[in-house]
């Protein structure tokens, strides 16, 4: 309740700078010509309206949070069209004003240039008239949108863009659609964030895990109350990050019985998935008859993994009564634990009357279960909840409330310690099985062992039966003795050899 009366608070302040604003705009009514508002009236309008429409955005996520909380929406809904009229007309009344005083800057340009140069040009070849097309920038754009009372974000007349469940700018992820960016949509204060490729190095992060239950629900305040209690007052959390920017994926908690017994498994919801799959831990934790069966699961680049067993679970949720079979083909590990760094819940501003699916979403954990498209479509409720700018969003299913979706890294609890590795593919680590079995091409031989193979080569020849047949002398000795009668008589040296004494003849019988 507290919260809910700081939100109408802060949607009063918001009415009064509309006031102001509209304050300013009366007397630039009042004046007969364009001509009579100087350059500093118009700039000072330009700056107030930037600050304008930055202010609609900061009524749009208060507005937000404040149907979030209160029970009469119909009245909510009804005060935010009020509002968003008001910013509607203002903001076109002042983008016509800006449109008037620059056209006639620039008619005041064209005549003054037009009456120079006839003064010094005489003797020129006049050329023709160049067709300019009509100025159709971002201004007209967004005059029109207001003018036709069409949604700012889809372009469509059936509705207005705070109902609109489409994706928004792709530039710069606001409520608006991407022909009607400009450059100065985003605060001054704001960074670009800056995408990191897929090949920078993994982190190693360690950080002390103290996280604070100050506004936080029910449901997470007992599961931080709880862990602390049973942990040792300063857990270590490992955890491997590749990216600065990383989105929160749906996770829940869900009862699944099998022969009578009860066990809690933390499931991630994927739309993205055809099948749903179980850890083999979990499969084990419950004890669950498996089927043999062969199949090939593909994933990103065409990468496949084999699966050889399913089984069959009852899934039973926590928030309502709803309950399914689900056949899980069963895998060594889905994923790596969720999320991948603890998150600061107390900057999310969570209203406390929800029930999440998943009370300990924000703490990182291992993932037991992964449902698949066949269920998630079937849980996903209506009702959301916008928690802000560059933050997640609540969304009812009938598992409970999941958080998922953007999630800013200032949400993060900073690391005390980063250990920065650099990890080889995946590819690479294969090869290095049968790198290390192959046989090695060649070895390291000397000329004595060259001209063997080659004298081999030459004189011996294969025949069958395993046979090989040399042709003349395999090999000589370095002294020419040969122990051949012929060749030993024909050699002039081979009598001074055996006139020494210390060779004789062998008779062989």
């Amino acid at each position: 309740m507290t919260e809910l009366k700081e939100l109408i608070k802060q949607r009063a302040t918001i009415r009064s700078r509309i006031t102001l604003f509209e304050r300013f705009l009366t007397p630039l009514k009042c004046l007969d010509s364009v001509t009579e508002r100087n350059k500093l009236i118009n700039n000072e309008l330009s700056l107030r309206l930037t600050k304008f429409q930055e202010l609609s955005y900061t009524f749009d996520e208060v507005q937000s949070k404040i149907e979030g909380l209160d029970s009469d929406l119909s009245k909510q809904m009804e005060e935010r069209e009020q509002t968003e009229n008001q910013f509607f007309q203002l903001i076109v009344t002042a983008q016509e004003f800006l449109e008037a005083y620059n056209d006639s800057k620039l008619k005041q340009g064209d005549e003054s240039s037009c009456r120079g140069s006839s003064a010094s040009i005489t003797n020129h070849v006049k050329l023709p008239p160049l067709k300019i097309p009509p100025y159709s920038g971002d201004t007209k754009r967004n005059a029109k949108v207001y003018q036709w009372k069409i949604c700012s974000n889809c372009l469509r007349n059936d509705h207005l863009s705070y109902q609109c469940r489409l994706a928004g700018c792709r530039v710069c992820k606001r409520r608006h659609n991407t022909l009607l960016h400009r450059s100065n949509n985003l605060p001054s204060g704001s960074q670009p964030r800056q995408s990191q490729s897929s090949s920078s190095p993994r982190h190693e992060i360690q950080n002390n895990v103290e996280p604070s239950t100050n506004n936080l629900p029910n449901s997470l305040e007992a599961t931080i109350n709880s862990k602390n209690g049973s942990a040792s007052p300063n857990p270590i959390v490992t955890v491997s990050a590749g990216s600065s920017n990383l989105a929160l994926l749906a996770t829940a908690v869900v009862e699944v019985s099998n022969n009578g017994n009860i066990f809690k498994l933390r499931a991630l919801l994927g739309n993205g998935s055809q099948y749903s799959f179980i850890t083999e831990a979990a499969r084990a934790k419950l004890a669950c008859v498996t089927t043999k069966e062969s199949q090939y699961v593909s994933g990103l680049q065409n990468a496949t993994v084999g699966i050889a067993e399913h089984c069959n679970i009852k899934v039973q949720s926590t928030y309502s009564s709803y309950s399914c079979d689900v056949t899980c083909y069963v895998l060594p590990v889905i994923t790596d634990v969720l999320p991948q760094a603890e998150i600061r819940v107390n900057e999310l501003d969570i209203p406390s009357n929800l029930q999440l699916a998943d009370p300990a979403f924000f703490r990182p954990g291992d993932i037991d279960l992964l449902l698949g498209a066949e269920i998630f479509w079937d849980v996903l409720g209506s009702s959301q909840v916008k928690l802000g700018r560059d933050k997640p969003v609540l969304r009812e299913t009938l598992l409970g409330w999941i958080v998922a979706g953007r999630n800013w890294v200032n949400y993060y609890k900073r690391p005390n310690k980063v250990y920065c590795n650099f990890s080889k593919t995946i590819q690479e680590q294969l090869v290095k099985f049968w790198e290390l079995e192959e046989i090695p091409n060649s070895k390291p031989t000397s000329n004595s062992d060259d001209y063997c193979e080659t004298l081999y080569n030459e004189t011996t020849q294969r025949e069958g039966d395993d046979v090989n047949t040399a042709r003349g002398l395999i090999r000589r000795a370095i002294t020419n003795l040969c122990p051949l009668p012929n060749e030993r008589d024909e050699d002039p040296r081979s009598p001074k050899v055996f006139e020494g004494g210390k060779m004789s003849t062998l008779t062989i019988t």
